[in-house]
């Protein structure tokens, strides 16, 4: 699960950084401001790195959450991909596509 989590969890966070830092950035600009210098924080590839694996999904969980049922599927689809025999253990293995299963989307 780790290597499928932290890729994604990275990306995610990469994603919510450049958001973070364009709204920071666009806020700056229309109070007449500059951004340079500012300390908003955000989620970035620097903040999460030599973080273990239990931070990283503490620390990007409201990015996911944001887009949960598509970060859903697109987490189970990879697990499949890695280890196609663990979609036997699912109710919704014989729906297809599995991309738009109902059985998935729920779960």
């Amino acid at each position: 699960v780790q290597s499928v989590m932290e890729p994604a969890l990275r990306k995610a966070a990469a994603a919510a950084g450049r958001r973070s830092e364009e709204s920071r950035q666009a806020g700056a600009s229309a109070a007449g401001g500059s951004a340079a210098g500012g300390g908003s924080g955000g989620v970035t590839k620097a903040s999460l790195k030599g973080k273990d694996p239990a931070s990283l999904v503490k620390t990007t969980w409201g990015v996911m959450t944001q887009n949960l049922s598509d970060h859903g599927i697109k987490f189970f689809l990879r697990i499949f991909a890695i280890a196609p025999p663990v979609l036997q253990l699912f109710p919704f293995k014989d729906e297809v596509p599995l991309e738009q299963s109902p059985g998935m989307k729920k779960h």
